[in-house]
């Protein structure tokens, strides 16, 4: 078995599936509004993305339209973020650094509107640490949309210098400092409620969404999820 799917198993049983339906399905005409957290950490283990061939160039996200997470009210052009009480992976956080070969980047919640794919929009989110000329080290965006399900769609970039082996382009020196963009995409159809776990060689990505009812009971009932 591979090291990310235990991994993946090891972090998946802290945190129980929620007892509600697999849909996002709400009250005809009624927007349903789910808190988000996720989770990205990039692999930092020796032989991380070795067996694989990268790109030369992997693109980019598109990042217009994308809105913010802001401490601010909910507003047009941006999602509010939950207060940090209310996260609930910090666990699993903790656990990713003790394990070793993990590096947590960007770990983020907030409240939002889920919408139709088409009218669904992107958050922008990136890493506090950053590249030797101030580049984030991980970039991206996360979509959450609805149609019938859940539906999650992840487009990141990670910034490492560049993999062994690796060969270098006609006119170019990797000299100390370079960096390379790695891209992560994935789309997962969710159930609300449940820890998703979404691996990439060089990455990886815990994600929660909770109806904001059911978080919020949770919140009132003392629920701890996430801490230890």
């Amino acid at each position: 078995m591979r090291p990310y799917r235990i991994l993946a198993l090891c972090l998946c049983w802290l945190l129980p599936a929620a007892a509600g339906p697999a849909g996002a399905a709400g009250t005809k005409g009624v927007i349903p509004w789910y808190e988000v957290e996720i989770l990205l950490f990039a692999r930092t283990g020796a032989t991380a993305g070795q067996e694989q061939t990268w790109p030369e160039d992997p693109g980019t996200p598109d990042w217009e339209g994308a809105w913010q997470v802001s401490e601010a009210p909910y507003r047009q052009g941006n999602y509010q973020l939950l207060p940090r009480a209310r996260w609930r992976l910090d666990r699993e956080a903790r656990t990713l650094k003790r394990k070793g070969g993990f590096q947590p980047l960007i770990h983020r919640a907030w409240r939002q509107p889920v919408l139709s794919r088409k009218r669904a929009h992107p958050v922008h989110l990136r890493s506090r640490q950053t590249t030797a000329d101030g580049t984030p080290e991980m970039e991206g965006l996360v979509r959450v949309s609805v149609a019938r399900y859940l539906h999650l769609d992840l487009d990141f970039l990670l910034r490492r210098p560049p993999l062994p082996g690796m060969k270098e382009k006609a006119g170019q020196t990797f000299t100390p400092g370079t960096v390379r963009d790695y891209r992560f995409t994935a789309h997962r159809r969710m159930r609300s409620g449940e820890l998703h776990y979404i691996d990439h060689p060089l990455m990886g990505a815990l994600v929660l969404i909770t109806p904001v009812e059911q978080a919020e009971k949770a919140a009132d009932s003392g629920d701890e999820a996430g801490d230890g």
